[in-house]
């Protein structure tokens, strides 16, 4: 015979999402070194989404927080909304097992990809002042430092175009097509 053991709900039924985020805010942001930006993320997300977080956290489904990323997607850009995905797990996972949740909601949702590099090129006479800022530097080790990250990014770029092999004789004729 299979024994079933009865899990008790009710807890997660009447607990609201909006007061487990208030009572995060409360006795859990205080402790963390960006409290202010997580208190202000958690404040936001209630004010603009009323229902959300007005609803019972047994009620919380996965296809709710895929809807508020698409949402906010369209207003933000993705390293935001993952860091909004995160915070609200950990809200959620502060209480999962104290209102006998079976699983955190925002688990499955899908993060965004963040491609947060950047390309950024030298414009005429740029490269030259900023070696003669350096030059000016108190620390001797700045210059060197910024010269070995520059050709470091050079080399990561020749690898990048597929240009590991480049020399100057690949300058003529149709070779010229694969830099340009």
């Amino acid at each position: 015979m299979i024994r079933s053991v009865f899990i008790d709900r009710s807890l997660g039924e009447k607990t609201i999402f909006k007061e487990v985020i208030n009572n995060y805010i409360e006795t859990t942001c205080p402790a963390h070194k960006g409290k202010d930006s997580e208190i202000l993320r958690l404040r936001k997300f209630m004010r603009d989404y009323p229902k959300l977080s007005a609803r019972g956290m047994i009620t919380l489904k996965t296809s709710d927080f895929d809807n508020y990323r698409n949402q906010r997607l369209e207003q933000v850009k993705p390293g935001t909304v993952k860091r909004e995905l995160n915070l609200l797990h950990s809200v959620i996972e502060s209480v999962r097992k104290k209102l006998a949740l079976h699983e955190n909601p925002i688990s499955d949702v899908k993060r965004p990809k963040v491609r947060d590099s950047r390309d950024v090129r030298f414009l005429d006479g740029e490269e030259e002042s900023l070696m003669a800022a350096l030059d000016n530097c108190r620390n001797p080790w700045v210059k060197p430092a910024v010269i070995l990250a520059l050709e470091s990014a050079y080399e990561r770029a020749k690898k990048r175009a597929n240009l590991c092999h480049f020399n100057f004789h690949d300058l003529r004729h149709e070779s010229i097509s694969r830099i340009f």
